[in-house]
């Protein structure tokens, strides 16, 4: 845990408990030691703080919103506040389930997911699902999953995505769990006739986008590498390196700022494409100016 977490209602950051484990690592331990025993806890150390963080400028509605939860360190389940500008509203209480944050919540929600694929994979074998083949003779697809992100590949047929309709309605019944179409996009290749386009997103219930955007800073689709198509990485590193706090290091840490950031910040991009070579020696270009 990172000894520098925002505290809560106490105060106490992680850096507390881990600094002074010696003096108050027995009173913790037999703490969670009796809450696992008695099946209770102590509601004082409960409350947590809920950051309403905004993702874009000038939101207008809740979900454009990001929840940050500010919870104990010693306990992390139980009746959050959230914080509007600052000062904590009236306290909202869970009735079921589990919150963001609790320990064994991504633990049942690999569970939950494990579960889907394997419901994605018996519709694949009966031949109601129709996956997407990468290449002529390459390994066909049906899904993706990355943490709680999902990517469903198929043939754009009206037996696949009433198959996809049937899965994700029997998932979200069974788990508890809901889809949120706001979010969601449908992707078509070029080859679909727009008439069918509308067809099937009506069918989804889910918008069309010709975008996918960018996951993790990549962007889904694309067409071939362009120097043009990695413009925001460059005024990213372009950023760091202006800042004010970096012209106040000396040439040690600039070496350092560069080494740790700059350079580490298009290695997951560059895992997953291929750099053209302008941007490299543009990327070492501004690194050597900057020392």
């Amino acid at each position: 845990m990172s000894p520098y977490k925002a505290p809560v209602l106490d105060g106490c950051q992680a850096f507390f408990y881990q600094k002074h484990w010696r003096q108050v690592g027995e009173s913790v331990v037999e703490l969670v030691a009796n809450a696992f025993r008695a099946k209770r806890f102590n509601e004082g150390l409960g409350p947590t703080f809920v950051c309403l963080i905004p993702k874009e400028a000038n939101p207008d509605s809740i979900r454009k919103f990001r929840p940050i939860a500010l919870c104990n360190v010693v306990y992390k389940c139980s009746t959050p506040r959230v914080l509007w500008n600052g000062e904590p509203l009236n306290p909202l209480t869970p009735t079921c389930g589990l919150r963001q944050g609790d320990p064994l919540s991504p633990y049942l929600f690999v569970l939950c997911v494990e579960r889907l694929g394997y419901l994605i994979e018996q519709e694949v074998d009966e031949g109601v699902w129709e996956p997407l083949a990468v290449s002529r003779g390459g390994p066909r697809f049906s899904h993706l999953f990355f943490a709680d992100d999902f990517i469903f590949l198929a043939r754009a047929t009206q037996r696949s995505t009433a198959a996809i309709v049937s899965i994700i309605e029997k998932f979200c019944s069974s788990s508890g769990l809901v889809i949120n179409k706001e979010k969601s996009k449908v992707f078509f290749s070029r080859n679909t006739n727009r008439g069918l386009r509308r067809i099937l997103a009506s069918q989804l219930g889910i918008g069309c986008t010709m975008d996918l955007g960018k996951y993790l800073g990549v962007p889904l689709v694309h067409n071939r590498a362009s120097p043009g198509l990695y413009n925001e990485l460059i005024d990213r590193v372009q950023s760091q390196l202006s800042s004010w706090k970096a012209k106040m290091l000396n040439l040690a840490g600039q070496a350092i700022l560069i080494q740790s950031v700059t350079t580490a910040m298009p290695s997951y991009i560059m895992q997953s494409s291929w750099f053209p070579t302008s941007i490299c020696d543009w990327l070492d270009k501004l690194n050597r100016s900057f020392l």
